[in-house]
């Protein structure tokens, strides 16, 4: 478990704040996919973060499940090399 029980205290955290949950659910994804540069590819990836973001709002949002699992979220999340974010270690 480790590190997705803290990242769900911060998320349940953030999406407490109506503001911060209504910039992500309007965020659009206006990217340019001709280019391939270090600096687009993190663009990217912090677009996929909060396109992942959007999805697991939308679930605690719907109430449907009682509980969501933020892994997708945290999948998402990679260093400024474009390397996978290591949850779940102490």
């Amino acid at each position: 478990m480790g590190n997705t029980c803290f990242a769900s205290v911060l998320l349940q955290f953030y999406y407490s704040f109506p503001g911060f949950v209504e910039l992500i659910y309007t965020f659009k994804d206006h990217q340019n996919p001709g280019k391939d540069d270090i600096e687009t590819r993190q663009i990217r990836s912090g677009c996929k973060v909060i396109l992942e973001l959007q999805v697991l709002f939308a679930m605690m949002q719907s109430g449907i499940q009682s509980y969501v699992d933020p892994s997708e979220v945290l999948h998402a999340i990679v260093d400024e090399m474009g390397d996978k974010f290591r949850y779940g270690e102490e």
